[in-house]
């Protein structure tokens, strides 16, 4: 436990109960503590990357909803190369998007915007939006807003991606995640204790819905094809299509 109280839940990271941000200290370790604590964070990435192809094409702009570190964008723009594609990175927390600046220092076409996607002004004619891990953290209440103004900002046959730890109806099913999850971290170098703290510093913080969930609101959005394309116990990737 540190000085003021908060609890270790990773090296040199420390949150206290219900009150995990990605700030300054958490943004140099982020890539190294998501790998550690979002069970195939990287195969996730090269998925997207690679459903990408179905939708993205010269002169394309696409979006990322909380960039992070700009990893994904990484993976997107490389596989892309040639094609003049634009991408606009969104986050909120300024100490991840000067993490993702260095990551994408040399890359041509690429915008970082620090704002809230939920007051943030989506453009039009997007080819493909992505969004993983972060509408989990928007509040429940403004997420299908968020949902309507993806959709509306994609071009005909445009794709939203999201990716989402996810809920269960039942509640013997969400233990048994619960459980095979937090033995994953365990697996990946994590201490007990520092689990523990992570989970209590993301009360109230991060909400997820079940995977029913999020497929009716992106449903109610307007999104008329949607459809697996990941599943790990209580995770999922999502893809729509408008």
């Amino acid at each position: 436990m540190s000085n003021n109280g908060s609890l270790k839940v990773d090296d040199g990271i420390f949150a206290a109960s219900g009150n995990w941000e990605f700030s300054a200290q958490v943004a140099p370790k982020f890539n190294s503590h998501v790998i550690k604590s979002v069970p195939y964070y990287l195969d996730t990435q090269v998925a997207v990357a690679e459903v990408s192809d179905w939708f993205v094409r010269k002169n394309s702009l696409i979006l990322d909803l909380g960039c992070a570190t700009g990893s994904t964008i990484g993976d997107i723009y490389r596989r892309h190369i040639g094609k003049n594609i634009s991408i606009l990175g969104i986050d909120n927390s300024a100490p991840m998007l000067e993490e993702a600046n260095k990551c994408l220092q040399g890359f041509r076409g690429i915008e970082l915007i620090k704002a809230d996607i939920e007051t943030y002004r989506f453009p039009q004619e997007a080819d493909l939006i992505c969004s993983l891990y972060t509408l989990q953290f928007v509040h429940p209440k403004y997420r299908l807003d968020v949902c309507k103004k993806i959709y509306q900002s994609l071009s005909p046959s445009g794709g939203f991606l999201l990716v989402e730890k996810v809920a269960d109806q039942d509640s013997t099913l969400a233990e048994i995640f619960s459980h095979l999850h937090w033995q994953r971290k365990e697996a990946m170098g994590l201490s007990v204790e520092e689990i523990y703290s992570k989970a209590k510093s993301l009360r109230g913080v991060m909400v997820p819905l079940t995977l029913e969930s999020n497929i009716v609101m992106l449903k109610e959005a307007g999104f008329t094809k949607v459809g697996l394309f990941f599943k790990w116990f209580n995770f999922a990737g999502i893809v729509a299509i408008k």
